[in-house]
């Protein structure tokens, strides 16, 4: 079994870019590290061993893994960006069929300014159903969002934003779109029942999954399973 420990290396009073370790943890032994204080391999085994209680149990199977690295986690395909910190790096994508039947909902939701004396191309009802109809086409793609798939669910359980008036409808649409994109942008989606910081996922400790290195010009990769 591998444990990633996310975790920010310490050398020289200096936060490192590498800040992650996967520790190889032997079959049937479930341990997890949470910490460790230095970059150094052997401060690492030590501080390992310490935990672990068991030196003989595990070894250091990656020392580092730079920030910004790819990992394929539960399904999900995220970038590793700091101490216990990953973000979705999967862009949100509506078929090009949807794309055209809602093509003035969608512009209100990310382009122009919403005026109830001002609306043009579709009525007040019209606008209200197929901001809906866009709600629920976000929800049932949250297979292809593991990571996210429990806060799409209670959003559609909680049923607020269904019930808001349009131009905070428009609001929480576009923030669940910056949610699901590939960035690290947080959102405030407390009005709809989650919290006040969504997008970036915290995680103390990863234990499968495959890791994803790319060469400084893209054109070679190697991946690592674990």
């Amino acid at each position: 079994n591998f444990l990633i420990a996310m975790q920010n290396l310490v050398e020289k009073n200096k936060k490192s870019i590498f800040p992650v370790t996967i520790f190889k943890i032997k079959e049937g032994i479930n341990y997890k590290i949470t910490y460790s204080a230095s970059a150094n391999y052997t401060s690492q085994l030590s501080y390992a061993s310490t935990n672990l209680k068991k030196s003989d149990d595990f070894s250091i199977e990656i020392k580092k893994i730079p920030f910004n690295t790819e990992l394929l986690y539960k399904g999900h395909n995220v970038i590793i960006t700091g101490s216990g910190e990953i973000v979705n790096n999967q862009e949100f994508k509506i078929l090009a069929k949807y794309a055209k039947k809602w093509k003035y909902a969608l512009n209100y939701v990310f382009n122009q300014k919403f005026e109830l004396d001002n609306l043009k191309n579709m009525s007040v009802l019209e606008l209200d159903n197929q901001l809906n109809e866009i709600i629920n086409y976000i929800i049932e793609k949250q297979d292809f969002y593991p990571l996210y798939k429990h806060k799409l669910l209670k959003i559609k359980e909680i049923g607020k934003i269904y019930e808001l008036d349009i131009p905070e409808k428009l609001e929480n649409i576009k923030k669940i779109f910056i949610m699901l994109s590939a960035n690290k942008t947080n959102v405030n989606l407390k009005e709809i029942g989650l919290s006040e910081r969504e997008g970036r996922l915290n995680y103390s400790n990863i234990d499968a999954g495959i890791l994803t290195f790319k060469s400084i010009t893209g054109i070679k990769e190697r991946k690592y399973e674990f």
